[in-house]
């Protein structure tokens, strides 16, 4: 007897091509606004993370920067001032 109702109310789901997951609140057009709106975080905390000399991580933790650290600064450090001279940067 349990299992009649339960075989006929998938029966009628499936059938039902309108059928709205009752879970799934959001749009299509929110879950766009959404995903763009992640897009646009990730964005953010990517350039904060560049924004910060290659030496800074190790700096945090109380350790001497690597040598590839401290090339990639100073190749850092001589471009922006290459941008600077070429009026470029601010």
């Amino acid at each position: 007897m349990f299992m009649v109702p339960l075989l006929l109310s998938l029966y009628d789901k499936s059938l039902n091509i309108h059928y709205v997951d009752p879970a799934d609140s959001r749009s299509l057009a929110h879950r766009a606004a959404a995903e763009k709106e992640e897009e646009k975080e990730d964005e953010k905390k990517r350039e904060e993370r560049l924004a910060e000399p290659p030496t800074a991580a190790a700096k945090k933790h109380g350790n001497e920067p690597s040598r590839g650290a401290v090339i990639d600064e100073q190749i850092q450090k001589e471009e922006e001032e290459y941008l600077r001279r070429k009026g470029k940067l601010n």
